[in-house]
């Protein structure tokens, strides 16, 4: 098996198909518990099957991880599962995000899960910024990345739950992927471990998107199911990855900024961190419109910023080396 395929394989095709499953299982829990029971709300309801869509997720990074990295780490067990580089670890504090108690995105996220969601953010910028002797002459970057890293887990989380609650159950999900976008073009120009691990993310997010189009589609075609049961259940589908997908774009954009010598403008990591949360700040006054006039914005927007992100990295020549 060669080398692409591999990457496809463990990277797109692997996280993809476990986060669709774990999304069509965690759906249906969530439509389950709010039809049984009228007197349980939506955001009381999606626990569990907010958690098992989250846990399927994190899963195909986990696989990921295990088949390009574990597996031919030339370490013991506990050190490869602990994290042989800062980036590793932040494994495990997005499976603490993944699990805090998820809600049905047309509800406001509690107090408690904020405060959990901000307390989880803190400890990834903590295990995920690299420390040591080796990276003494970049202490002066750990303060400010730290506070980016918790503002743009919360700010993005706090733009992607607007947009599920406003109607966006199911293409928050291309906006998800979107803003990993950036991160992943940072990270595989730069250090081409975790820019694999990113792309299991982008993997597992295509496959929950999936997940929620085809329960879309199927909801048109059945009559059984009362609708706002089911729009409940979509949006808790698309809510109870918002977190770790948040976690997921901080993490990777700031590997790449202490993995690289490469001195890139401000603007490109304010983008890179921050592209869910400027889609919502366009889309917030479109709002009141429906979804035909609010998709192709949000997709110019992110087509806009991914392009000049592209330009810089990409497309602009080299400066000349003497």
């Amino acid at each position: 098996m060669s080398l692409n395929t591999e990457i496809v394989l463990w990277c797109v095709v692997v996280p993809m198909t476990a986060a669709c499953v774990a999304a069509l299982l965690g759906k249906h829990l969530i439509a389950r518990r709010v039809g049984v029971d009228e007197t349980v709300t939506p955001r009381r309801s999606s626990g569990v099957g907010g958690i098992t869509v989250g846990l399927g997720w994190w899963t195909g990074l986990v696989i990921a991880m295990a088949a390009r990295q574990w597996m031919t780490a030339e370490v013991g067990w506990s050190q490869r599962l602990l994290g042989v580089e800062a980036w590793q670890t932040a494994l495990w504090p997005l499976l603490l995000l993944t699990l805090v108690p998820s809600h049905a995105g047309d509800q406001r996220m509690t107090a408690a899960r904020w405060v959990a969601a901000a307390v989880f953010a803190c400890l990834l910028a903590y295990v995920a910024i690299p420390h040591g002797e080796a990276w003494q002459d970049s202490l002066h970057l750990h303060r400010p990345w730290s506070a980016l890293m918790v503002a743009s887990v919360v700010l993005n989380t706090f733009a992607l739950d607007g947009l599920i609650r406003s109607g966006a159950k199911v293409w928050s999900l291309l906006v998800m992927i979107a803003g990993i976008g950036p991160a992943f073009l940072l990270a595989s120009l730069n250090y081409a471990a975790p820019a694999e691990w990113t792309l299991a993310g982008i993997g597992a997010t295509v496959g929950a998107m999936l997940a929620a189009s085809w329960a879309t589609i199927r909801a048109s075609d059945q009559t059984n199911e009362p609708a706002q049961d089911n729009e409940a259940a979509i949006a808790g589908l698309s809510a109870a990855i918002t977190l770790p997908v948040a976690g997921l774009i901080a993490t990777t954009v700031t590997t790449a900024r202490f993995y690289t010598w490469e001195e890139y403008p401000t603007w490109l990591y304010a983008v890179s961190l921050f592209l869910p949360t400027i889609v919502a700040l366009v889309d917030f006054p479109l709002r009141r419109f429906s979804g035909k006039v609010r998709v192709p914005v949000a997709a110019l927007v992110s087509a806009a910023l991914i392009g000049a992100c592209v330009g810089k990295l990409v497309l602009q020549e080299p400066p000349e080396s003497w």
